[in-house]
């Protein structure tokens, strides 16, 4: 916390004060800057070992308190990702919400604390979804198995888990009765069936048991690289040595090569052309894609498509 000396704490000590600190942030969201103002043992951010040090604080605290602290690279901020609670915790905190009594709302209160109202400022927003999402609301909420043509024509009886998005895309998380594997079926690519659904219920309600997995919730939100179906690409991309650390801790299977002194060739297989574009375009001038052709033609021609605003 600032104002207390944190080096003279254990390393637990001091994670749990990063945590702390971290909780008190607006929205959870703090730059690299913010951290080493606050926290003097991180001030040499540039050198590997108060990097690692950070790392190894930030993984303490997603081990021990369950707290995970993610960098964003697009934003360049450290992001804390909301609580997931279990089927179980979900019951119990709700048990344990309807024992407290609000008197009133306090005026002062912070946005974290007990009694603080709702911004007023606030207004309600409509998000246009795929019908198809709402074709799904009901069997998931009430995991019933349903039924649909996939792709090519292949017919599917999957239990349904959650839908989200990845990426650019909707996809179902749900696990595959043929092959008993739980997979995303992207939603654009279930076939219509005209006159009817194109998703089917069947069978009883309580069919299945949604995974109490902690990451499930979490299933939609990977990189769309690890799971993306383009042909893979062997990309090279050119960046600072300091962005190329950061960059290849964020990305999975990315590998970074000293060029130069300062500079760094970073290669990766791409499996989402889309996502990867994305991902470069958000980096702006502080990297260069220099291979695949087919890769630096799709970004020339995003560039393109974006000065005409199309």
């Amino acid at each position: 916390m600032p104002g207390v000396d944190s080096d003279k704490n254990s390393p637990l000590e001091r994670s749990f004060f990063l945590a702390e600190w971290f909780a008190s942030r607006p929205g959870g969201r703090a730059s690299i800057h913010d951290v080493t103002g606050n926290f003097p043992e991180y001030k040499d951010s540039d050198s590997e070992a108060s990097r690692k040090m950070l790392g190894r604080d930030l993984t303490r605290i997603k081990e021990n308190l369950k707290i995970e602290i993610e960098w964003n690279l697009a934003e360049a901020t450290y992001t804390t990702k909301p609580p997931h609670f279990t089927r179980n915790e979900r019951v119990a905190l709700l048990r344990a919400m309807s024992t407290v009594r609000v008197d009133g709302i306090a005026e002062d209160a912070a946005e974290t604390e007990i009694g603080h109202a709702q911004d007023q400022s606030s207004a309600r927003i409509a998000v246009r979804l795929p019908l198809i999402v709402a074709e799904l609301h009901e069997p998931i909420s009430e995991q019933r198995v349903v039924e649909f043509w996939y792709k090519e024509g292949t017919h599917r009886s999957v239990e349904p888990y959650r839908v989200g998005r990845g990426g650019i895309e909707w996809y179902l998380r749900g696990r595959d009765r043929q092959d008993n594997q739980i997979k995303h079926f992207r939603l654009d690519r279930i076939l219509e069936n005209p006159g009817h659904p194109s998703v089917i219920a069947v069978g009883d309600r309580g069919a299945f048991e949604v995974p109490e997995e902690r990451d499930l919730v979490g299933e939609l939100d990977v990189d769309p690289n690890e799971w993306g179906r383009d042909t893979p690409l062997e990309a090279e991309i050119a960046m600072s040595a300091d962005l190329a650390i950061i960059f290849c801790r964020t990305v999975s299977g990315a590998r970074s090569t000293p060029s130069s002194d300062d500079q760094a060739l970073v290669t990766m297989t791409v499996r989402h052309y889309a996502a990867f574009i994305s991902r470069v375009l958000s980096l702006g001038s502080k990297a260069q894609l220099v291979s695949p052709p087919e890769l630096v033609e799709m970004l020339v021609s995003s560039l393109t498509r974006m000065s005409r605003g199309v």
